[in-house]
C-alpha cells in the first residue's frame, strides 16, 4: 500500500474529530472521499500532511511512518496536499508560483519538463505566465494550485474540494485534467461534495461520517440518491 492510515485520532483543542479512522490507498489508485461537512474530511487531509497533530494511530507513506512529521519532510517524500481556498501568494506571477512549486530537492532537476507538462494540461496557465495571481479567475487559481503541486513531483496528490465554488464548465475542465493525471498513474486522494464529479474521476469512494470511514465501495456501485438522502438531508 502507498498510504496506510490506521486508528488515526486528531482534533482541535478539546474536540476530537477523527475517531480511530482507517484508510488505505494503493499504488496508482485514485480514491474519492466524501461526507457531511464537519465530520473530518479536511482534518484527515491536514493530519496526513502534517498540518494537524495526530493524537493517536499511525500514518505510513510507502512504508515510512510519517505520523506527526513536519510538512516539509512529508512533501520531500512526495506526498503533496492542495488545500481548499487557493492559498497562493497573490502578488506572484503564474510563472513565479510554478517555480516555487519545484522547491523539493527531488523536483528541481526536472523543473522545465514539469512546467511544460503542466502548461499542456492547463493551457490557460501558459497563456497567463506573466499575469499576477490576484488577477486570475477562481478556476484559473485552482488550476494553478494543482499545477504548483505537480511541480513538486508528487507520488501521492491530495486535493481538498478542487471544484468548490466553480462554474460547471470549469468543473468539467478540472475533472478532465484529474482523470488524465489518474490515467497516467498518479495516485490521488480527492475530497469533494459533488458525488457525480467524484464518481467520474475516482474508481473507489470512501464515506467519512463522525470521524470514521463508514463505507468503501467502487464508485459505480454507490447509490447517489440514497447517500444524499441519508447524509446530506435530501428533502426527497
Amino acid at each position: 500500500m502507498l498510504l496506510e492510515i490506521a486508528g488515526l485520532k486528531a482534533g482541535y483543542g478539546g474536540v476530537t474529530v477523527l475517531h480511530a479512522l482507517d484508510l488505505e490507498i494503493g499504488a496508482a489508485e485514485t480514491v474519492g472521499l466524501f461526507g457531511p461537512n464537519g465530520h473530518g474530511k479536511t482534518t484527515l487531509l491536514k493530519t496526513v500532511s502534517g498540518l494537524v497533530a495526530a493524537r493517536g494511530g499511525t500514518i505510513r507513506f510507502d512504508g515510512v511512518d510519517i505520523t506527526n512529521r513536519k510538512p516539509g519532510h512529508i512533501v520531500e517524500l512526495g506526498l503533496v496536499h492542495v488545500p481548499q481556498g487557493n492559498l497562493l501568494f497573490p502578488d506572484c506571477t503564474v510563472a513565479e508560483a510554478l517555480s516555487l512549486g519545484a522547491w523539493p530537492r527531488r523536483a528541481r532537476p526536472r523543473e522545465a519538463a514539469n512546467r511544460a507538462r503542466i502548461e499542456t494540461l492547463f493551457p490557460r496557465l501558459a497563456e497567463r505566465r506573466r499575469q499576477k495571481i490576484h488577477g486570475l479567475s477562481g478556476g484559473e487559481r485552482q488550476m494553478l494550485a494543482i499545477g504548483v503541486a505537480l511541480m513538486a513531483e508528487p507520488r501521492l496528490l491530495i486535493l481538498d474540494e478542487p471544484t468548490l465554488g466553480l462554474a460547471p464548465k470549469v468543473r468539467g475542465e478540472l475533472a478532465a485534467a484529474i482523470t488524465e493525471l489518474a490515467g497516467g498513474g498518479l495516485p490521488m486522494l480527492v475530497v469533494e461534495q459533488d458525488l457525480r464529479f467524484l464518481g467520474a474521476v475516482c474508481p473507489r469512494l470512501a464515506l467519512i461520517d463522525r470521524g470514521q470511514v463508514v463505507l468503501e465501495a467502487p464508485s459505480a456501485t454507490i447509490d447517489e440518491a440514497a447517500i444524499m438522502s441519508r447524509y446530506f438531508g435530501d428533502a426527497a
